[in-house]
């Protein structure tokens, strides 16, 4: 595990995985990490709009 994850990684060295990437890798990565993220904070905000709006009607 390379990059800046890999500081995340508490296992004993004996279990480290090799994978060796590059820069363009772990950007790539990131930014797709960074995307999902973005969508489920999208999708838990549009959640609590509707249950307000649903809310807002039986009162």
């Amino acid at each position: 595990m390379i990059g800046f994850g890999s500081i995340l990684n508490v296992s004993p060295v004996v279990f480290l995985s090799t994978n060796v990437g590059t820069p363009s890798d772990d950007k790539a990565n990131l930014q797709k990490d960074w995307q999902a993220v973005g969508g489920y904070l999208y999708k838990a905000m549009e959640t609590l709009e509707n249950e307000r709006a649903t809310f807002s009607r039986k009162s």
